[in-house]
């Protein structure tokens, strides 16, 4: 599972092209805590990968509320990759996808899921029930179980 379900909220992973909306990176534990100044960097995607030497740095800034905040406006409908850094590092401390999409997608409800696990019944490590219950705790909304072989309740 991703490193960054469990300890940030970056909000919204969708939104609406062609105008400026307002992001929002919200920790999700005392562990992550944001100190200090950080740097949010932008990388578009296009349909071969990401863009080369299109990075745009955004002004951000740290919240009373704990959470970083920053507006962006994506020109047209793509993926794009949002870089968590601190200025006076090179290294990301996390990366996001976000979506921007027109509007005839944008204001539908996104669903994260999992298309491909394993259960102890297969070459998996955890119960199904335990991998559905840690997937919820996460907030997926679903789950595809790709177990090898028949699965066979037990009796």
């Amino acid at each position: 599972m991703k490193k960054q379900l469990y300890d940030y909220d970056l909000f919204p992973m969708v939104f609406p092209a062609g105008q400026s909306v307002d992001f929002s990176i919200k920790p999700l534990g005392a562990h992550v805590l944001f100190h200090g100044s950080y740097q949010v960097t932008i990388r578009r995607f296009d349909r071969q990968g990401y863009l080369k030497n299109m990075d745009e740095t955004v002004p951000c800034v740290l919240s009373d509320d704990g959470c970083i905040r920053f507006s962006y406006q994506a020109e047209s409908e793509c993926e794009h990759a949002v870089f968590l850094r601190r200025p006076d590092r090179h290294d990301t401390i996390e990366t996001f996808h976000i979506y921007a999409l027109d509007a005839d997608l944008a204001c539908r409800y996104p669903l994260r899921g999992e298309l491909h696990t394993h259960t102890c019944r297969s070459d998996g490590a955890e119960s199904p029930a335990c991998i559905c219950a840690n997937y919820r705790k996460i907030g997926y909304d679903f789950i595809v179980v790709t177990d090898h072989q028949l699965y066979m309740h037990p009796s």
